[in-house]
């Protein structure tokens, strides 16, 4: 894989690890509220931790 490819996947799983920083924000916010997600935010945080560790085999 170029060099630049690398770089660029690095990025892109920061960026998700940042997502999933404000998913956590999110949810804390809506359950002050006594709005309740939490399958929904469970599925989503799934979701990018697959990606990232799809990503992190790949470097």
């Amino acid at each position: 894989m170029a060099p630049t490819d690398m770089d660029w996947m690095k990025k892109r799983q920061k960026s998700l690890k940042r997502i999933l920083a404000n998913l956590d924000t999110e949810e804390r916010e809506l359950e002050k509220r006594g709005i309740l997600f939490k399958e929904e935010f469970k599925e989503v945080r799934q979701s990018i931790r697959k990606i990232t560790g799809a990503i992190e085999k790949r470097q």
